[in-house]
This record gives structure tokens, sequence and C-alpha cells, in this order.
């Protein structure tokens, strides 16, 4: 198998697959990661969907993100999953597409945990329930530097 994996939290919901996942790669993000995720909960959960399953895809972080991730996978047990990518393969675009390979829901979603707020995301994930025969695609509109505008 060219993936390996890691499950920290892989519990079925009582009610039945959630109605939504969204995936978010972790590279390093002790220090927002929690807040990131609980803000997703608290906005999604509320305004648009009450299945919901975050699945936060470790990718060779070197700080506390792991720890972070595994707390907060027994705290919203059943809503948060962690895998950990372990391939020669790693980075942003290999953590997505494993993420996505992972999850449950009805609708699939993709995010930057550091880059989108959670009612932007929100905004897009009600978009995505109206139309389900479409793919909801949102584009930067702005790059970090010169280099990634032109690659």
């Amino acid at each position: 198998m060219f993936y390996l994996a890691k499950t920290w939290s892989l519990n079925l919901m009582s009610e039945g697959n959630p109605k939504v996942s969204i995936v978010l790669p972790v590279r390093n993000q002790a220090d927002h990661i929690r807040s990131v995720v609980e803000n997703h909960i608290i906005v999604l959960e509320s305004k648009i969907v009450p299945r919901l399953e975050i699945v936060l895809v470790e990718n060779g972080s070197t700080d506390a993100s792991v720890a972070v991730c595994e707390d907060l996978a027994r705290e919203y047990q059943g809503r948060v999953q962690v895998i950990s990518l372990v391939s020669p393969r790693t980075g942003w675009g290999a953590a997505v597409q494993y993420g996505l390979s992972k999850a449950r829901g009805e609708l699939l979603c993709y995010s930057s945990s550091a880059r989108v707020a959670s009612e932007v995301l929100a905004s897009f994930v009600e978009r995505g329930l109206q139309n389900p025969d479409k793919v909801v695609q949102a584009v930067r509109s702005g790059h970090d530097n010169f280099l990634r505008s032109i690659a």
C-alpha cells in the first residue's frame, strides 16, 4: 500500500455517516489548529450541518501539532478524525488526497486550515449542499509571493 496511516479516532457517528467531511492538512500548526477546528465546528454545526466530520491529516509536524490533534479527536469523538500521512510522497496535496480517501461524508470538502475563516467555509459548504450535482471551488485572488503567482 502506498499510504500508511495511524488513526487516533475513527468512530462512526450514531446517527449514521456525517453529511459533510472537511479535510484539513496539518503541518506545524500547534499554535492555531485547536481554534480553527473549534470555530469550524461551532459555525458549521450551529448554522448549516448537524452531522460534521473534520479529518485532520497530520503531515510530518515537528511541533506539538500531533498532541493537539489527538486531544481534539478525544474531545470531539466521532466528529474529529486524525490520520497521519506516512509516505514517500508528502506535502499539502498528498495530505488532501489521503484525507479525502478516508472521509466518510456525503459532501467532501478540503481547505487550508490556516487561511480560511469558518464563515467563508460555511458559505461554500452551504452552496455545495444546495447544489449537490456541482463542484464548488474557491480561487484565491492573491498570492503569497511573486514566484507563486507565476508558477
